[in-house]
């Protein structure tokens, strides 16, 4: 009888342990795709300002961390695809502010002649 309470017991603890496991893998994976989705809008909003042109290589930078991201959440590293996603958007944010600080460089160039 005790060995059976003590099995109990035991398959008790393990589903609630694995339950538990699985709830947190669940957010980590949200979280992760949040951010994958944040970083394709950041990196839209970049190409939009223009950094296509004005802010290249900061943009292909953006755009090769959102592929790792993108890698990193299809082989089940959440938390490291939403790191490398947060950091996607970081760069993209730069590459706009580039981008919208070099079109303002141009205008007043031009009103200045």
């Amino acid at each position: 009888m005790l060995r059976n309470q003590l099995k109990m017991l035991r398959l008790i603890v393990f589903s609630g342990l694995t339950l538990a496991a699985l709830s947190g893998c669940s957010k980590s994976k949200e979280q992760a795709v949040v951010a994958i989705d944040e970083a394709n809008l950041t990196i839209s909003s970049a190409r939009k300002a223009g950094a296509q042109n004005l802010a290249y290589k900061t943009l292909k930078d953006a755009e090769g961390k959102l592929t790792k991201a993108e890698k990193s959440f299809k082989n089940g590293a959440y938390s490291t695809a939403k790191r490398e996603a947060q950091s996607a958007s970081e760069t993209a944010r730069q590459a706009k502010i580039e981008a919208e600080t070099k079109k303002i460089g141009k205008t007043t160039k031009k009103k200045s002649k």
